[in-house]
């Protein structure tokens, strides 16, 4: 009797954790929001990077090229090994995503064409590295996406909450939330006034070797709100 009953509950885990996630820092997969595999004796495995985040982004640098040339500008590699935070990290598209855009009248989602710069003569163009940009500009844009205390779908509300981040003035708080929508997730943002709301993580809940928790964005990185949208 107690074979058919673990054979039973062997079938409903693998209707519900069909996915498998690789665990390491040159291992653990990047694909879109899939399940962790699971584990008759273990549970569900086990979602620990083993690694500071710095030593997560090194592992992948080519699809974080432009985020970690950008903390290498800035000098900021110091920060991604904290304790007590959470990190949202870029991947390259998170710069580089044109979708159907044209510098005047309709940016592209990725901050290089939602921020164009002009050159001496006067002329805008779209950016290919975050070194063209001030280096202050920069570090903002970074601490922004470093959030103080550690969020991850264990403490996360399921209403739209403010929390503060690493970035300078009075409007430096991300809103974040678990959402119930199906399927559910992370949502990032997800205010009125926000550029583009709904937006949810490539990956979430990478834990550090340090206590942190780190989640991936794929298409577009995250600005400040307005002092009238967190009132």
């Amino acid at each position: 009797m107690k074979n058919i009953i673990n054979k039973i509950k062997r079938i409903i885990v693998v209707c519900l954790f069909p996915a498998t996630m690789l665990t390491g820092c040159n291992l653990f997969g990047l694909d879109v929001q899939q399940s962790f595999e699971y584990d008759y004796d273990a549970g569900i495995r086990s979602n620990e990077l083993n690694c500071t985040v710095w030593e997560f982004l090194e592992a992948r640098r080519s699809d974080f090229r432009l985020f970690m040339e950008g903390i290498e500008y800035v000098g900021l590699e110091h920060l991604y090994n904290e304790p007590n935070v959470t990190y949202i990290v870029l991947r390259n598209n998170a710069f580089t995503n044109a979708a159907a855009s044209d510098a005047a009248s309709n940016p592209g989602p990725g901050f290089f064409y939602k921020y164009p710069l002009r050159n001496t003569n006067g002329v805008l163009y779209f950016p290919s590295t975050l070194r063209d940009y001030p280096k202050e500009t920069v570090r903002q844009l970074l601490l922004y996406h470093i959030v103080k205390g550690t969020w991850s779908w264990s403490n996360l509300p399921a209403e739209p909450t403010w929390y503060p981040t690493y970035a300078d003035g009075e409007t430096a708080f991300m809103n974040l939330y678990l959402s119930k929508s199906s399927p559910p997730n992370i949502r990032f943002n997800d205010f009125p006034s926000h550029f583009v709301t709904g937006i949810t993580a490539r990956t979430t809940n990478l834990k550090a070797s340090s206590g942190a928790y780190v989640h991936v964005l794929e298409n577009r990185c995250l600005d400040q709100p307005s002092l009238d949208a967190l009132k």
